[in-house]
C-alpha cells in the first residue's frame, strides 16, 4: 500500500465549524488531491461532544462537493452581479470599510455576532482594523 492511498484511509481529527459549538469529529477523505470528504463520524475521544455530532456535520461532504460551494471571495459590481476576487484584494476593501464606519461612527459602532466558529477569522481581520 503506497503512502498517498494509506493516508487516505485514516480518520483524521478534526473540530466541526458548523455552528458555534466545534463538536470533535474524526473525517476521512478521498482520491481527489485527499479533498474530497468519504466518511464523518463523532470524536469519541473530544472532552465536550463526546462522539455527538449532529445532522449538519454528517453532511459535511455535501458542504465541501457541492456545485454551488465558493471557492473564492466575491465582490458585488455596480450592476448587482458578483466577480471573484483573490483573498488579499477581499481583506483590504473589508478592512477599509470597516476603517471608514470606524472613523465616522466609531469603533464601538461596529457589532459582530454569529456563530460557526468563525470569530477567530474575524479577531485576525479586527486586529488590522485597530
Amino acid at each position: 500500500m503506497d503512502c498517498k492511498t494509506e493516508s487516505q484511509n485514516e480518520w483524521k481529527k478534526t473540530a466541526c465549524i458548523l455552528c458555534s459549538l466545534n463538536c470533535g469529529l474524526e473525517v476521512k477523505t478521498g482520491p481527489v488531491e485527499n479533498r474530497e470528504i468519504i466518511g464523518v463520524r463523532g470524536d469519541k475521544a473530544h472532552p465536550i461532544s463526546q462522539g455527538y455530532y449532529c445532522e449538519k456535520a454528517k453532511r459535511l461532504s455535501y458542504y465541501q462537493s457541492t456545485a454551488d460551494r465558493l471557492t473564492s471571495p466575491m465582490r458585488r459590481k455596480p450592476d448587482g452581479t458578483y466577480e471573484p476576487v483573490d483573498w488579499d484584494t477581499a481583506i483590504r476593501e473589508v478592512t477599509e470599510r470597516f476603517l471608514a464606519v470606524k472613523k465616522k461612527f466609531g469603533g464601538e459602532s461596529i457589532f459582530y455576532y454569529g456563530g460557526g466558529g468563525k470569530v477567530i477569522t474575524l479577531l485576525a481581520l479586527t486586529r488590522k482594523v485597530s
